[in-house]
């Protein structure tokens, strides 16, 4: 989606899960201060409590929402944002899980250090973790498997966060 400002951006990006019906589980709120050229990110944990009328309450199921109702994903979780923000987000990214693999690979991996050994197995998901704490050079593959672990930290989602954060910078 275009932004429409010329000197302060907002932007969401989001990344989708391919379980849930589509929910929206890695959120971040980036915004860009052309004039002083300064950016800030910060993550919107998918466990933030909405005020829905369905039963899992959580900020991550307001885009499948959206569709699953005949709407519009986007639209519904833009709205539920500004509920919790006071503001309305100028523009949003989506990346799929395939779209961040490609990303990584075209830029020939990423130098990173695991915090944790990840170790994880879901069927259902065909997701299989097994990358040791350490440096490391990833593939996008890998880097994907990285950003979504959450089941190895004290803190689950939140040092999940924590990890997508340091990968992103």
């Amino acid at each position: 989606q275009m932004c429409i400002r010329d000197s302060f951006y907002t932007v969401l990006i989001l990344g989708r899960d391919t379980g849930g019906g589509g929910n929206t589980d890695t959120m971040l709120l980036a915004s860009y201060d052309v004039t002083n050229q300064k950016a800030t990110v910060m993550s919107i944990p998918r466990d933030t409590m909405v005020n829905v009328s369905w039963s899992v309450k959580k900020v991550n199921t307001l885009y499948a929402a959206g569709i699953n109702n005949g709407g519009n994903g986007i639209d519904r979780l833009m709205d539920g944002l500004k509920d919790i923000l006071g503001f309305q987000i100028d523009c949003y990214a989506v990346v799929d899980l395939n779209a961040f693999v490609q990303l990584v690979d075209a830029i020939g991996g990423v130098d990173y250090n695991v915090p944790v050994d990840m170790n994880y197995y879901d069927p259902s998901q065909d997701l299989y973790i097994s990358i040791p704490a350490g440096e490391q050079h990833l593939d996008g593959e890998e880097a994907l498997k990285v950003v979504r672990f959450r089941s190895g930290y004290a803190t689950a989602d939140i040092g999940r966060i924590g990890t997508q954060q340091d990968f992103l910078k």
